[in-house]
């Protein structure tokens, strides 16, 4: 069954208990003490950077987040996102800063490059990311990198800094771009929160799931939030503001129970328990969740026929004494991300589409070699996301590579890689025989990657009145005084690496658009001295 389908069958099939949800209200529910100048819900990248941020004005700021604090080491095994650092804590630690066309080509004006760029050099400068975690300045287990260097490099392809020339995209290749410091995964965890900390205007609540913006007409008063001890609400100072960060699955999620979003999806939930606090005169239409997009990949493997010596999994997860001692010092293999090198290339298809992919090349099995192909910026393909009745978010229809235009751009990209294969002489063999090609591999479903964006866009044409925009220039939800959404659901398009650091120059764009929008000002914390980079002397990856 479709989940489209599903969510209509689950619509209908509630329909008799409609009215007893209908007149769910917040009025019996307690009432926090403490009141906030600005309610940030959603502890990721965004929530953290802008929470952050916000403190700069002297306001008081509270930064909600779903999760706890935990990483597998104390019992958190789960790969949701609903964790402090969200999932920046979570992900390949992939850091790669976005290109100006990322912003110039979907993004509308005053979001073009010329505008963010100063809020990415207030990103960088406390959050660079590296191309040498290793503090002793070497690359370790690089069987794959002097494997495939050269059969790159014979193929046309060349090295290329990501950090120094981040445009470049077009048949190059380099060592990958993480967020990794100290030896260990960085982030606005490492880079923002201390900070945050460090002010006595800032509290952050953990475990507690938002589950509306409590709401009289345009004009927000706080939030309905859930924890261990039960339902309340908290309310937000006179003239106060709430702020969505809460990724581009929730924030959909608390939207739709704020009733923001389209009928369909605010229907879902007056029939479900969650229920509907404001009368439908007071619903706001907007086309929350549609028009997602996410990059999509397939993995391709090739056999070593020389045989290739690799640190497996396994070998990683049960590391021998001399890598323990060199992780504590901050070197060594531990400190690496999967990645042991990163390729950029764009194709462009018969009608005319430009499309870019991403690619990792990694070994994590003796005597393979391994790319994940990641399709990215220019995708034709989008999706639609919804809410079910039990008030969990999904996808009535996936956005992973439903284009014709699409297809025939994967078409082209893996052909490329094949043929290297195929060359005299070449020493690696695609596990799915010699004589395969990309109809074989796209006879398959392709994954998901999960850099979604775009359930609740940014732009000038009013969703109200038949635009695609959820949020305006300022990221302000139309039809709202006082709700603002700042994470990668307002993102027009995908970029063309991953997602983590252009949603936090996102982040640093938009407080700076909220701050002047409401009058007031910033004094930039004292930020000490930023981890060091490590970076290497030598342009290749020797």
């Amino acid at each position: 069954m479709s989940a489209n389908r599903l969510v209509s069958t689950l619509a209908i099939g509630l329909g008799l208990i409609v009215e007893s949800y209908a007149q769910y209200n917040t009025t019996s529910l307690p009432v926090s003490n403490s009141t906030y100048d600005y309610i940030v819900v959603g502890g990721g990248p965004a929530g953290l950077v802008s929470s952050q941020r916000l403190t700069e004005t002297g306001k008081t700021v509270l930064l909600i987040e779903r999760g706890g604090p935990s990483t597998a080491s104390s019992g958190g095994t789960h790969l949701g996102g609903c964790i402090l650092g969200g999932g920046g804590s979570i992900n390949g630690m992939a850091f790669i800063h976005p290109t100006s066309f990322d912003f110039n080509d979907a993004w509308p004006e005053t979001w073009k490059w010329d505008d963010v760029e100063e809020a990415s050099e207030r990103l960088y400068a406390r959050n660079p990311g590296t191309l040498l975690p290793s503090a002793d300045g070497k690359v370790y287990d690089r069987a794959s990198i002097d494997l495939m260097e050269p059969i790159f490099k014979e193929a046309g392809w060349v090295y290329n800094d990501g950090f120094a020339n981040p445009d470049n995209k077009e048949k190059v290749y380099g060592r990958p771009q993480v967020n990794i410091a100290n030896g260990i995964r960085s982030g606005p965890i490492h880079t923002y929160l201390p900070l945050a900390q460090a002010s006595p205007n800032f509290k952050l609540e953990l475990n507690t799931k938002v589950i509306r913006v409590v709401r009289t007409g345009s004009l927000i008063t706080g939030v309905e939030v859930e924890n261990a001890a039960g339902r309340q609400i908290i309310n937000l100072k006179t003239g106060g503001a709430v702020i969505l960060t809460a990724g581009v699955m929730s924030t959909p999620r608390v939207l739709f129970n704020s009733a923001i979003g389209p009928a369909a999806q605010i229907n879902i939930v007056k029939a479900a328990e969650t229920g509907i606090t404001v009368p439908e005169s007071d619903w706001i239409n907007l086309p929350v969740g549609l028009g997602v997009k996410d990059h999509s990949r397939y993995y391709i493997r090739f056999n070593v026929t020389g045989g290739l010596s690799v640190k497996t999994t396994p070998e990683l997860l049960a590391p021998t004494e001399e890598e323990k001692q060199l992780f504590y010092a901050g070197s060594g293999v531990l400190t690496q991300s999967f990645q042991r090198l990163d390729l950029y290339r764009a194709h462009t298809t018969s009608d005319g589409h430009k499309i870019y992919f991403q690619i990792h090349c990694s070994s994590r099995t003796k005597d393979v070699v391994e790319l994940m192909i990641m399709i990215s910026h220019g995708i034709t393909s989008v999706g639609e996301l919804g809410i079910l009745p039990n008030g969990n978010t999904a996808f009535i229809k996936k956005p992973w590579t439903n284009t014709d235009t699409d297809r025939e751009a994967w078409a082209l990209a893996l052909d490329e890689f094949l043929d290297l294969a195929r060359k005299p002489n070449s020493p690696i063999v695609y596990t799915g025989g010699p004589n395969a090609t990309s109809a074989s591999i796209l006879s398959a479903e392709p994954q998901d990657v999960v850099h979604m964006v775009g359930t609740a866009r940014i732009g000038t044409d009013d969703g109200r009145t038949g635009g695609s925009a959820v949020v305006d220039l300022d990221t302000k939800v139309y039809g709202t005084d006082n709700l603002f959404v700042i994470d990668a659901s307002i993102h027009p398009d995908v970029p063309v690496g991953n997602t983590q650091a252009i949603v936090m120059v996102v982040a640093e764009r938009a407080v700076e658009r909220i701050v002047a929008l409401r009058g007031e000002s910033m004094k930039p914390a004292d930020v000490p001295a930023s981890y060091p980079t490590n970076e290497p002397s030598e342009p290749d990856c020797q």
